[in-house]
């Protein structure tokens, strides 16, 4: 396992800049493999509604249930929701969770990466849903929104529904288990067309650096390649702070993190949207 690396004076000194500059125009996917943004300008709320709104997405990570497929130090929930994209006014419609699955005692929701999660190669995951009333919460929405009018879709993707998974993630770092990590533990892609993390809340967190490679480095750790084909690496510092990519350009990873203060757990809470379109292949509408 690679250590994890403690931020620099320089990494320190880049999130003050960003927290300095003045609000600017969101990236965009169509010529890009990866942005790098923050949201929270282009919400339209107010700062008490913000406020709220942080509030309530670090509550929802309290009591979240164990990870039961990679369950060192991992929590998660996993929902699935439908934009249709020619509609006038935009809405992001919840897919409703499985009842009755065998040998699952709750509502699930299915969740498969197939080969690009080696951990749980081809394996049909279940998970808790999220709740409904984070889901419909008018801003969570227009987070979704946002990044769906980010990707890059060509016209026939635009004549389809567009699938968006949610998944709520957390990793810990405890006495008993020092490094908290994610999974997979190296460059990877998603297999989804376009991903989205969201950091939600560091908590006596060292550690967790973001890269970004190149596709042929998926499998690898991002110390052992070569450093020019490490695109970028950064760390996220502050609420709703986000990352993109286009899966099919690029490779990525955040690494583990440990305590700042040994005497308290660690937790890295983000929020993972994957998107794609609906549409067939090989069949043009």
């Amino acid at each position: 396992m690679a250590p994890v690396h403690t931020e620099s004076k320089p990494a320190q000194q880049q999130q003050q800049k960003q927290q300095d500059t003045v609000t600017q125009p969101l990236p965009h996917l169509e010529n890009a493999a990866y942005i790098h943004y923050d949201p929270v300008p282009h919400l339209g709320a107010t700062p008490e509604e913000i406020r709220d709104f942080e509030k309530l997405l670090k509550d929802s990570f309290k009591g979240l249930p164990c990870d039961p497929y990679c369950s060192d130090g991992r929590f998660k929930v996993y929902s699935r929701s439908v934009v249709v994209p020619w509609e006038s006014k935009q809405v992001v419609r919840e897919c409703p969770p499985y009842e009755n699955v065998p040998g699952i005692d709750h509502p699930a929701v299915p969740y498969n990466q197939g080969a690009f999660n080696p951990e749980c190669e081809g394996l049909r995951r279940w998970y808790k849903p999220v709740p409904s009333s984070l889901i419909n919460h008018p801003l969570f929405q227009r987070l979704i929104l946002m990044d769906v009018s980010l990707c890059d879709w060509n016209e026939d993707e635009k004549r389809h529904p567009i699938l968006v998974g949610i998944h709520l993630n957390k990793i810990t770092a405890t006495k008993d288990r020092p490094v908290g990590v994610v999974t997979p533990n190296f460059l990877h892609q998603d297999g989804h067309k376009f991903s989205f993390v969201h950091l939600i809340d560091r908590v006596n967190c060292v550690g967790g650096e973001n890269f970004i490679s190149a596709v042929l480095n998926a499998g690898e750790s991002p110390h052992d390649v070569d450093p020019s084909e490490i695109m970028d690496r950064f760390y996220m510092y502050n609420f709703l702070e986000t990352f993109g990519v286009y899966d099919d350009k690029c490779s990525h990873h955040a690494e583990g993190i440990t305590r700042e203060n040994t005497e308290m757990d660690a937790e890295r809470l983000v929020i993972v949207f994957d998107i794609e379109p609906m549409a067939p292949l090989g069949t043009p509408l």
